[in-house]
């Protein structure tokens, strides 16, 4: 993540550099900044090339944060007891699961149900955090209702909702 917002990095081969879809921060293959607004470097992690030399495997779990168990059959399950944010009504959670092409962000909506979305706020791409009664893009502030409706720009489009289940112990989220 970027340290200046927040906001997922990617690398972008035309520009030989990490690059923040944000603000536009620009960082080194060593992960130091080259272009502001971020002031400070990316978080690095240890990686290591296969024996065949063919992949890099990167331990990210230091980096990126949150992950969700891997989604099986297209569905994403996890106990509320694995984070503990979810054991609160307005409490969530923002995170990746492996098999899942885009980070997700669940939220407890009442003591029996759950809602869950793409976390990509639609204007970048950043991944939106739940709070309370709203979603927040922490890029550019945009705020969605519990419904994924914008209520706030710069985002025009809604947030891409998710089928989600709740048993009162285990979350199962459609991807």
């Amino acid at each position: 993540y970027c340290p200046h917002s927040g906001c997922e990095v990617a690398w972008v081969d035309r520009e030989d550099a990490v690059v923040c879809p944000c603000h536009l921060s620009r960082f080194s293959v060593d992960g130091s900044v080259t272009h502001p607004p971020a002031a400070g470097n990316l978080d690095t992690g240890p990686a290591k090339l296969t024996p065949d030399g063919q992949t890099l495997v990167v331990d990210v779990s230091a980096i990126i944060g949150t992950f969700f168990p891997p989604a099986i059959d297209g569905t994403v399950r996890f106990t509320v007891q694995q984070y503990p944010a979810l054991a609160e009504v307005g409490g969530s959670v923002t995170g990746h699961s492996a098999g899942v092409a885009f980070p997700l962000v669940v939220l407890r909506a009442s003591a029996s149900s759950v809602i869950a979305f793409d976390a990509r706020c639609p204007h970048l791409g950043c991944a939106v955090r739940g709070a309370q009664k709203y979603f927040v893009c922490p890029c550019h502030g945009s705020v969605f209702d519990l419904a994924g409706n914008v209520k706030l720009d710069p985002a025009k489009g809604p947030l891409t909702a998710l089928s989600a289940t709740f048993d009162g112990t285990t979350v199962a989220v459609k991807t």
